[in-house]
């Protein structure tokens, strides 16, 4: 006979996470959850202390005072270190060497994605920032177009697309005349 889980059990946290549609929380949604977090860190600190202390429940009574200076912002896009490493020193808008992006059907197990890209002599490599899975292919594998119309051909596959190297940051702005006048 086997005894009910008690309320007091599921309080101390002995319950799985719930995702959508109150099934358990996969390895791969928590790791692409976890990937978002730097991002929406940044977002919070961009906007500075008052929008992080906005809602919390000790800050319900006070304000944060409004800076009277305004601030300088620099938006950074977030590094994808997948793609980074493919494009190491390739100009910006070309084709990643050895990288595409791939759309899997939903539901896709991950062996099946896995066996997907082992039919084209790949791996796996990670998400993209689009919801698409890195393919990584080595380049005795062929051409990227000969590998990617030989891996739209598999089963859970419904896109595959060359992935552009990003463009070089831009350089800093330069605050102020840098030029020194000379002593005299």
């Amino acid at each position: 006979m086997s005894t009910p889980t008690s309320p007091g059990r599921r309080a101390q946290g002995h319950t799985r996470p719930l995702g959508h549609a109150g099934r358990p929380i996969t390895a791969l949604e928590l790791s692409r959850g976890l990937r978002a977090l730097p991002v929406l860190i940044g977002l919070l600190l961009a906007r500075g202390p008052a929008a992080v202390a906005q809602g919390t429940p000790d800050s319900a009574g006070t304000s944060a005072p409004v800076p009277a200076t305004p601030q300088t912002v620099t938006a950074l896009a977030p590094v994808d270190t997948t793609l980074a490493r493919a494009c190491n020193g390739a100009p910006g808008g070309t084709e990643a060497p050895g990288l595409l992006a791939v759309v899997f059907r939903s539901r896709t197990p991950d062996t099946a994605r896995i066996a997907a890209a082992k039919a084209v002599g790949g791996t796996l490599a990670g998400p993209t920032g689009y919801g698409e899975e890195y393919v990584r292919v080595p380049p005795d594998a062929g051409p990227l177009t000969v590998v990617a119309d030989r891996l739209i051909r598999q089963k859970p596959v419904t896109q595959v697309s060359p992935v552009p190297c990003p463009p070089p940051p831009p350089a800093p702005a330069q605050s102020g005349d840098s030029t020194i006048p000379a002593a005299r």
